[in-house]
Order: structure tokens, then C-alpha cells, then sequence
């Protein structure tokens, strides 16, 4: 048996997330993705591979962490789309609008130099930004 899907928005496309409870009601047996365009389901048991698949698109997927102090922040418009570039430590970041949620963006908009920050990338994709206190 399945409830009523949910909408979820994964890099700009529609997923419908629908739970799949079992026929006596109780308990939830699975839950199920399906791509609104392409039909493709993906299908999972344990919350540990919804919460991966939601985050960073697959399940299993390596993710690299970049911690630091944000040394600079620099943005520029190419193509009618918002680029930045990001210092962290010793490292640079290349983010665009077009590739970010809209938290995501919220996140890069609030960031300012001295801040300490954890950014976390899958296939070179940022998936999360924490900014660290102290």
C-alpha cells in the first residue's frame, strides 16, 4: 500500500517521494523516489540511504570535506547566472546559482571572510554548507 506522494526538489528536478507501508498498516516498509520526467524509481529500506540519496544524489556516494576560515568571497554574473569564487584556507571553491539549491544559495549569500566553514562536495558538487562557531 502507498500514501500520497510527496513533491521533492533534487538539482533542479521533480521527484515524487512515496512511502510504501505494508498491507496490515503498521510500520513503513520502504520508501520510493520516481523521477516526475524520466519514471526512473529508486527504492530504499533504510533511512541512511534516503537521507545519502537526498544530500548528494546517489547512494554510496564519496563526499570530500573542505574545512576553514573563508579568506575571500568574490562574485561575478556570466551568462545572466551568479558565480562565485570562494578561499578556504588553501583551497578554491567555484560555485554557480544554476548548480545550488535555493538554501544553498542562502548560505553562500550570508558567508563573509573570517567565517569558519565545512563544506562538504559530491562529484564535485556542493552539498552542504555548515559555518562552524568559534
Amino acid at each position: 500500500m502507498a500514501v500520497e506522494p510527496i513533491p521533492v526538489f533534487l538539482n533542479g528536478e521533480l521527484w515524487w517521494r512515496v512511502a510504501i507501508i505494508p498491507r496490515s498498516g503498521s510500520g513503513l516498509a520502504k520508501i520510493a523516489f520516481v523521477n516526475a520526467e524520466t519514471k526512473e524509481v529508486k527504492i530504499f529500506e533504510s533511512e541512511e540511504d534516503v537521507r545519502a540519496f537526498l544530500l548528494y544524489g546517489q547512494v554510496g556516494a564519496k563526499v570530500q570535506e573542505i574545512s576553514g576560515i573563508v579568506k575571500g568571497i568574490y562574485s561575478y554574473i556570466k551568462d545572466g547566472n551568479t558565480h562565485w569564487i570562494i578561499l578556504v584556507g588553501n583551497q578554491t571553491i567555484y560555485l554557480s546559482a544554476n548548480e545550488l539549491s535555493d538554501e544553498l544559495i542562502y548560505k553562500v549569500l550570508i558567508l563573509k571572510e573570517g567565517d569558519k566553514v565545512m563544506i562538504k562536495l559530491s562529484e564535485e558538487r556542493i552539498v552542504e554548507i555548515e559555518v562552524k562557531e568559534g
